[in-house]
C-alpha cells in the first residue's frame, strides 16, 4: 500500500533560480508529473508479479527524469555543500537519489484501485510552478501532494520539492538529520548512512 512516508521525498527550502525560458513541447510541469504518475501507477499494477528490485529498476529512469536530485541534495546538505569537492558531491547525490528511488519502490508495493489525479497548476515563488495532485484510494479517501518544479541546469522542468497534505515536508527533518551525521562523521558517513538505508529497503 502507499504509505504517507512518500513525503520523505520532499524538501522545504528552495533557492532563487534564473527566469525560465519558454517551455519545450512535452516538457511542461504537468508533463513531468504525468510521467511520474504513469510510472508509479505502472509499478503499482505490476507489484504483484515484481519484487522490489524489479520495481526499483522500473522506477529508476522515470524518477531520475523528473527529479532534480543534484539541486535537492545540495539543499538537503546545506551550507556544507560548498566545502566538498566534485567527487564528494557526486557520491552524496547518488546516495540521495538511490534512497529516494528505493523508498518509492518499497512503498508502492501493491495496487488497490488507486487513482492519480492532476488537479491544476499555479505559480510558485522564485519562478517555480506548483502542480497540485491527489492520490485517491478505492474508498474515496485521498492524499494531496503538491510538486514544486523549477528549471534545472539543462532547462527542463524538474521536481525540486514535494509538499504533502498542504504543508508536510519531511526533508526539512532530513536536513536536520543530515546535519547531525555530517557533524559527527562528515560526508563519507552520510553516504554510508543513506546507502545502508537504501540497502535495508531493497533487501541487499
Amino acid at each position: 500500500m502507499i504509505r504517507r512516508s512518500i513525503a520523505s521525498l520532499a524538501i522545504t527550502v528552495m533557492l532563487a533560480v534564473s527566469a525560465p525560458s519558454a517551455p519545450r513541447a512535452g516538457d511542461s510541469p504537468t508533463d513531468r508529473i504525468d510521467m511520474l504518475q504513469n510510472a508509479l501507477l505502472a509499478t503499482l499494477r505490476n507489484a504483484v508479479t515484481e519484487d522490489i528490485g524489479q520495481r526499483f529498476a522500473r522506477l529508476e529512469g522515470p524518477v531520475h527524469a523528473v527529479y532534480d536530485f543534484p539541486f535537492m541534495t545540495r539543499i538537503a546538505i546545506g551550507r556544507r555543500w560548498l566545502d566538498y569537492d566534485v567527487p564528494t558531491r557526486a557520491a552524496l547525490t547518488e546516495a540521495f537519489a538511490r534512497l529516494s528511488i528505493a523508498t518509492y519502490a518499497s512503498h508502492f508495493d501493491s495496487y488497490d484501485g488507486e487513482i492519480f489525479e492532476i488537479l491544476g497548476t499555479r505559480d510558485g515563488p522564485k519562478d517555480t510552478r506548483l502542480v497540485d495532485t491527489r492520490i485517491v484510494g478505492r474508498d474515496g479517501g485521498g492524499t494531496d501532494i503538491t510538486y514544486v518544479l523549477r528549471r534545472a541546469e539543462n532547462e527542463s522542468w524538474r521536481i525540486a520539492n514535494v509538499i504533502l497534505d498542504g504543508g508536510i515536508s519531511e526533508l526539512a527533518v532530513r536536513r536536520s538529520e543530515y546535519a547531525a551525521i555530517l557533524e559527527r562523521g562528515g560526508p563519507d558517513a552520510l553516504v554510508e548512512t543513506l546507502g545502508a538505508k537504501a540497502d535495508a529497503l531493497l533487501g541487499d
